[in-house]
């Protein structure tokens, strides 16, 4: 009981400092921020594609839809399956999913810039960092690159850009070491695992090649070329990893 209230008053304490500018409610949420006519305000939606796992099994490789399967009880030690993770010290490498934002700049009421939106589809490889059983806490941190294509759209324009986008993300119930409460040392880090389940992330979006005022179609504001987004997700839900996912 005791780990569930300081989980609970944990929870409590990162949704009271969370940013008032940053959309709240469930999914990956981001806030995004340019210069000149931002910064943009929007949501974002990640989805699980693939993980590669650290196993003395055959199959290193599992499809998302792969992972609950392998995970069901009798896929450990006892277990040499072709398609299973043979294993309880079994960890992720590396995981991919495919993510989607969309965004809008939040002075768009004012009537000398207007409405620019934007959409951004991108692959993202993270690297958990679960390799380690005497630093289980490095488990709390995922860093990750994603690469991918940005769409800028206004009344009269549109402009494409390619994206590199690196992120940190940190998982703070992690921190909560396994074997305290329901979650078991052999089972630390897979399916339902419910320290995954929050999550808060700070990043970037390199934007290739600049975007400018001309590009935009703002002639008001200062002149201003911008290469980067700041990209913040203060909370944001993430089931995939407590149902198996990844």
């Amino acid at each position: 009981m005791r780990v569930v209230r300081w989980s609970v008053g944990f929870i409590v304490l990162v949704l009271g400092c969370a940013s008032s500018a940053s959309a709240q409610g469930w999914g990956r949420e981001w806030m995004e921020k340019l210069s000149g006519p931002g910064p943009f305000e929007g949501i974002g939606l990640q989805s699980p594609v693939a993980c590669k796992w650290n196993t003395s099994g055959p199959q290193k490789f599992f499809w998302f839809f792969e992972t609950p399967i392998a995970m069901t009880q009798g896929s450990g030690d006892k277990s040499s399956k072709q398609g299973q993770l043979v294993g309880k010290e079994s960890t992720r490498l590396l995981c991919i999913d495919f993510q989607y934002t969309s965004a809008s700049n939040s002075d768009r009421e004012n009537v000398d810039i207007g409405l620019i939106s934007l959409r951004a589809l991108e692959g993202r490889v993270g690297f958990p960092l679960e390799r380690w059983p005497k630093q289980w806490w490095l488990a709390a941190f995922e860093p990750s690159v994603a690469a991918g294509a940005i769409r800028f759209l206004g009344s009269d324009f549109s402009e494409w850009r390619l994206t590199v986008s690196p992120e940190i993300t940190i998982k703070p119930l992690k921190l909560i070491p396994a074997g305290k409460g329901p979650i078991h040392e052999d089972t630390a880090n897979k399916k339902g695992d419910w320290r995954g389940l929050i999550e808060i992330a700070y990043g970037a979006v390199l934007i290739v090649p600049k975007i400018d005022n001309e590009d935009l179609h703002v002639t008001t504001l200062e002149p201003f070329e911008h290469g980067w987004l700041q990209r913040a997700a203060w909370i944001r839900v993430n089931a995939s990893e407590l149902f198996g996912l990844r």
